[in-house]
């Protein structure tokens, strides 16, 4: 039987590789590459609902920010999978890695003046600062503002602090079996009320995941 005149040949569906096609398409719209041929990671620090889709995933987790005996904070966060409650479930379904993005988000837990669980509340600035290098904590202002990165924050207020990818040894595909930092989130304040806590830190890890190819 002839066809047609105007009738079109019908495609051939062929199944995709759902997680390469997704990727691809999303390297488009994340990723810039930069003069020297490395990848930067653009896109948002938060996916709304948690995981975007297969081969992206957001990890979370919630820590205090609370002053030491002597009125000291003094942290140092990595960016290691590992460190986060979903890895577990993740490494059982995923073979590599990448870290996409770190962000902390910070809320206070009272504003000024005031008390937090009857004891009076004593302000100081915290410094916060990303490090490529080493996970050594911070020993004082002075040595934050050396950092490049340093921002510096109030604790009666909110905020937040991200690193994005950004360089060869970040675009580099890691065995999710065993996680490594490859930098860190420090924070550094002093001359706080002692042992008091002064709020809340989210942070959120977003990350790439694929099979080994």
């Amino acid at each position: 039987m002839a066809r047609k005149r105007n009738s079109k040949p019908r495609r051939v569906k062929r199944p995709l590789r759902r997680n390469l096609a997704i990727n691809i398409r999303n390297k488009s719209l994340y990723f810039k590459t930069s003069s020297d041929g490395s990848l930067t990671y653009t896109g948002p620090l938060r996916w709304p609902g948690g995981a975007l889709d297969v081969g992206f995933y957001q990890m979370t987790t919630t820590n205090a920010l609370s002053s030491d005996s002597s009125g000291n904070f003094l942290t140092v966060a990595s960016n290691t999978p590992g460190n986060f409650s979903e890895y577990s479930a993740l490494k059982l379904l995923w073979d590599e890695y990448r870290v996409l993005s770190m962000a902390v988000y910070y809320s206070p837990a009272a504003s000024v003046p005031a008390t937090i669980s009857g004891s009076s509340l004593v302000l100081a600035p915290i410094f916060v600062v990303a490090d490529r290098d080493t996970a050594t904590a911070l020993t004082s202002y002075s040595n934050a503002d050396n950092y490049a990165s340093v921002k510096r924050f109030e604790l009666d207020r909110r905020w937040s602090f991200s690193i994005r990818m950004s360089g060869v040894t970040d675009v580099t595909w890691l065995n999710l079996q065993s996680t490594a930092s490859n930098y860190w989130m420090k924070f550094y304040s002093t001359g706080l009320t002692p042992s008091i806590n002064y709020g809340v830190m989210s942070f959120v890890l977003q990350v790439e995941l694929r099979q080994k190819i």
